[in-house]
């Protein structure tokens, strides 16, 4: 009975794959002319530049006079959609503060400036700390991201008026650190009600912000919790699991590159190897996995989306900086390829002038991020994700 059972699961799974691919090439023979298809074959600096800069100008157009986003966009029917993520908020914020530090852009900033004044305004005590409270919910990442994006604007401007508002608010993050290193990952605002949800990569957001934050004070207590939060996903969640079957935690890999450098413990420089392995193991690569259709190339699921291919490049970014300044050449060499790679990808799925054409809105699209080759959405967290990534390639070319 559980062999016929397991066959019967295997069926099924091979069928919705089936279905997933005859969808995507029908809708890529019918769309196919707003798929942007014009993608050098080497990626340069001053390309890498030109397209960061066109999705910087979307989010610029994004912000309302409030400092909230146009969350998402359908630019297939041109409609904006009424629900919102505040995590994807301040996460945003970070995106267009990494960018306006190579462009000096000072709309970019401006437009940074009201979406931090947004995001601040959720800003509530619980338990004598900050936190960030959204529809009730505290949610671990929604604190840590808003420090990483304050920290992020400390850094870029001089500007160090947020100071005390970042350590408050990463107080909610060691309020919500448990004796064994993990974390809380979300409570509710009106009860206190600690919810049994757990999320992959909300602690390595807390122990970026963590590092960020120590970045500026110097407090050397941000990185002890860095340590303890770090050591319980090396040694208890990632314990036993195979090197292939790691989560691909993106934010991890970019808080253990900082942490390494001010904790120097080998731990965390090899954790960082081991999931560089399984993110580039899983890329259509034509190496370690044969692409489907040549549009696939760089990518991951099936069928590929924009988003997923860019956090795993931005991951892929933190460990390439640390693989350069204390691992070996042949490794920098593999990661920098799987690297361009998914970005070659991504690019494939942003509005520009040559494939905006037949939308009912151009100028509108233009710059956006859209979600896969085959879904049209442009969501803010999709543009932050690809304008990371592009502009952590940009900084490896020209160094």
């Amino acid at each position: 009975m559980g062999k016929k059972i397991l066959i019967m699961i295997c069926i099924i799974i091979i069928f919705c794959i089936f279905l997933s691919i005859s969808f995507y090439v029908m809708n890529q023979s019918s769309q196919r002319n707003i798929t942007n298809t014009n993608i050098p074959d080497v990626l340069s600096s001053d390309y890498l530049l030109n397209v960061a800069k066109l999705g910087g100008d979307y989010l610029i157009n994004a912000t309302n006079d409030d400092g909230s986003f146009v969350y998402k966009y359908d630019a297939l029917s041109d409609l904006e959609s009424s629900s919102y993520n505040m995590l994807r908020h301040a996460g945003t914020v970070y995106s267009m503060l990494q960018l306006y530090h190579v462009t000096k852009n000072k709309l970019l900033l401006s437009a940074s400036e009201r979406a931090i004044d947004y995001l601040l305004s959720f800003k509530k005590t619980y338990d004598n700390v900050s936190c960030i409270v959204y529809d009730d919910e505290i949610k671990l990442g929604g604190n840590a991201l808003a420090v990483i994006a304050l920290a992020e604007y400390s850094k870029v401007t001089g500007d160090n008026d947020y100071i005390l508002a970042m350590q408050d608010l990463t107080k909610y993050i060691t309020l919500s650190q448990k004796d064994t290193g993990e974390f809380i990952c979300k409570r509710y605002y009106s009860t206190g009600e600690i919810s049994d949800f757990i999320s992959e990569y909300y602690p390595g957001e807390a122990l970026l912000a963590l590092c960020r934050l120590y970045s500026l004070d110097n407090n050397e207590s941000w990185l002890d919790m860095a340590e303890k939060g770090a050591q319980y996903l090396i040694k208890v969640r990632d314990a036993g699991i195979s090197t292939n079957n790691l989560v691909h935690d993106h934010w991890l890999l970019m808080s253990l590159n900082e942490l390494y450098r001010y904790r120097n413990n080998s731990l965390y420089f090899n954790h960082s190897m081991r999931i560089a392995e399984s993110i580039m193991n899983k890329q259509r690569d034509g190496v370690n996995r044969v692409s489907e259709y040549s549009e696939w190339i760089g990518s991951y699921y099936t069928p590929p989306r924009s988003t997923s291919t860019a956090t795993r490049s931005e991951g892929l970014i933190a460990a390439c900086h640390l693989t350069n300044d204390f691992g070996d050449n042949d490794t920098s060499s593999r990661i920098l390829r799987a690297i361009k790679l998914g970005i070659k990808f991504q690019l494939q799925t942003q509005f520009r002038l040559e494939n905006v054409i037949s939308l009912p809105n151009p100028q509108r699209a233009i710059g956006g991020f859209h979600g896969s080759l085959t879904d049209y959405d442009i969501r803010i967290d999709y543009v932050q994700h690809n304008i990371c990534s592009i502009i952590g390639l940009y900084r490896i070319i020209s160094e």
